[in-house]
């Protein structure tokens, strides 16, 4: 049989994995918000490498246009480490949910195992009592057991 404390430690250890797995899923969460921050940096840049009406220099498109693949294959890089990162943020908050049931079984646990010693100390007190009911008196006066 276990022991309150140990129910009480379990109680400890559940709810410090579940405080780890929800910062665990803080992290991959502002990761993949960096990200995504990060691809729509590089799409803006992208739409301000347009050219405006009038005469530019053969030199200042080519740049222009070497700087705008630049800008297309880095976000298109961006597409795998994006993908990754949502994944590892959806088995982070799949882990989170999982330590917070088991955080939760664990507190139910150690109430009921509150209320089960209770339960029996108070037996216990119970049968430390000179219980008298009309059967013992009959016996006590028949002769019967003392």
């Amino acid at each position: 049989m276990t022991t309150p404390a140990t129910h009480s430690r379990l109680v400890k250890l559940r709810s410090s994995e579940h405080r780890r797995a929800q910062a665990s899923l803080a992290k991959a969460q502002a990761d993949l918000t960096r990200l995504g921050e990060l691809s729509e940096r590089l799409e803006q840049l992208r739409q301000t490498m347009a050219h405006g009406p009038g005469e530019t220099a053969a030199y200042n498109l080519k740049m222009t246009s070497s700087m705008a693949d630049r800008l297309d294959h880095a976000r298109a890089a961006l597409v795998e480490p994006l993908l990754a990162a949502t994944a590892h943020r959806d088995e982070r908050e799949a882990e989170s949910r999982r330590a917070g049931a088991r955080a939760d079984v664990a507190e139910r646990l150690f109430a009921q195992a509150e209320r089960a010693a209770e339960i029996a100390q108070e037996l216990r007190r119970d049968a430390a009592r000179i219980v008298r009911t009309p059967t013992t008196r009959l016996r006590l006066i028949e002769g019967g057991m003392p």
